[in-house]
């Protein structure tokens, strides 16, 4: 702005005089009016913050307003002296021979007169076309700079009433926040109550199966001899029913969070898939697992306690052998089998009758996973496998690829299991100067991954 106004005194000096009008560098007017309408136009585009902290400061500056005098001062004296004239009075500074210079002008000026009017003719048209250009700039710069005073004075009162707005939601925020950690601590004891009240009426589920289990014992006939008694168990699947089972897999399966959590290794197998059959499916961790992803799922088991607890937890869970379910169902019909820690408690013919089954009743491209005691860790045996009484006896791993390929699967593949793998290895022999030292140390982690390998493996077979 300074620049300007330095330009225009300039400029100013210069057309103090009609004989120096001609010689007026126009640009510099027309300049600095199109810079102070293009700023005009620009600041109207920005932002409302941008707007108020310049448009305030440009036009409240007391710079700002002395530069608009006197521009409006030059362009009033433009309108009065942008025409020039040939003929105007003659002086000479000598006053001794005055009249023979004046005369002197005269004849000159008379002799140059058809060269020089043309100049100043084209001259005057030049200054009425840019002293026209002047006005009609100026006239717009007043016209934008009062609408844009219009404009900054509307933005002031939207922006009072944003702040006003944002002052009441922020206290509003505030409430929310303190009503939200009032409610959050509230949700807090609620959920402990919630996992106190869980954890009691398990023990009271235990309970009932206890007495249920202890009904049946009453009602047992005693007079049956021993003989007769071993040949109904080698002939019923539920050689066990002596044993209640929900209150041995609460003591010794571990906790249903974490199954579920291992369990979802194999979520990937069936999302995107329906009518999925778990089988021996217990507590029912897959069966939930299932649940919260979308997936409709029945499970199977014998024990009529898994039954009812699956109907506290909103799963479906049928009593019955899972050989004589998977005989029911249609064929091509199942979009998934799940089949966790089953086959050990099974006879080998009844293995086999599974993969067969199971082959015939899933949907071409559908998954069946039967996940086991791995025992080809010899941590099982002193771990998990003979603490569980109905327990026959592991499958190894190529034992059951080999029963899912004479069944028909074409892609198996075998899981060893990271979650159940044992937290400890051997260590290493860290030494020098021992020549077999990379022989010893592979011979130790083979030792090492025979006793604290996987405990469990699961083998996938796709049809």
């Amino acid at each position: 702005m300074e620049k300007a106004i330095e330009k225009i005194k300039s400029i100013s000096e210069e057309i103090n005089s009609p004989l120096n009008l001609g010689q007026v560098n126009g640009q510099y007017i027309a300049d600095y009016l199109l810079d102070r309408s293009n700023n005009q136009t620009k600041s109207r585009n920005s932002s409302f913050q941008k707007t108020i902290k310049n448009s305030t400061a440009q036009f409240n500056s007391v710079n700002d307003i002395q530069a608009d005098i006197k521009l409006q001062q030059m362009i009033e004296q433009n309108n009065q002296i942008y025409e020039l004239h040939y003929y105007h009075d003659l002086v000479s500074s000598i006053p001794v021979i005055r009249g023979i210079i004046i005369f002197i002008k005269k004849v000159i000026r008379r002799a140059f007169f058809f060269l020089i009017q043309p100049i100043i003719d084209e001259q005057n048209r030049f200054n009425i076309s840019a002293t026209q250009s002047f006005n009609e700039l100026y006239n717009k710069l007043c016209r934008l700079e009062e609408s844009h005073g219009n404009e900054l004075k509307y933005t002031n009162n939207v922006m009072e009433g944003l702040q006003d707005n944002i002052q009441k939601q922020y206290e509003e925020i505030n409430s929310i926040n303190k009503m939200l950690f009032e409610s959050r601590k509230e949700i807090d004891g609620l959920q402990k109550e919630m996992d106190g009240l869980q954890t009691e009426s398990r023990s009271q589920f235990d309970s009932i199966s206890r007495l249920k289990m202890k009904i049946k014992n009453a009602n047992i006939e005693k007079t049956i001899s021993v003989n007769t008694e071993a040949e109904k168990q080698q002939n019923n699947p539920n050689v066990y029913q002596n044993i209640d089972y929900f209150s041995f897999e609460n003591s010794f399966r571990g906790s249903e969070e974490d199954i579920q959590r291992q369990q979802n290794e194999y979520l990937k197998f069936f999302l995107g898939k329906q009518n999925i059959v778990d089988l021996g499916c217990g507590r029912g961790e897959f069966l939930s697992l299932m649940k919260e992803n979308g997936i409709s799922a029945v499970g199977v088991d014998i024990y009529e306690e898994y039954v009812e607890y699956g109907e506290e937890k909103g799963v479906k869970i049928v009593q019955g052998d899972a050989v004589e379910f998977l005989r029911q169902q249609n064929a091509d019909d199942l979009g998934g089998i799940f089949c966790a820690q089953l086959v050990e408690h099974l006879k080998p013919e009844q293995i086999m009758e599974i993969c067969s089954l199971s082959y015939e009743k899933l949907k071409k491209g559908s998954c069946v996973i039967f996940e086991t005691p791995n025992p080809c860790c010899l941590a099982i045996y002193t771990n998990a496998f003979y603490m569980d009484p109905s327990h026959i006896k592991p499958v190894h791993p190529e034992t059951m690829k080999y029963y899912l390929k004479q069944a028909g699967f074409y892609d198996v593949q075998i899981i060893f299991t990271e979650s159940s793998k044992v937290p400890y290895q051997l260590p290493l022999l860290n030494a020098s100067h021992v020549s077999n030292l990379e022989e010893f140390n592979s011979g130790i982690q083979l030792v090492s991954n025979l006793l604290f390998g996987s405990q469990d493996y699961a083998v996938v077979a796709c049809k």
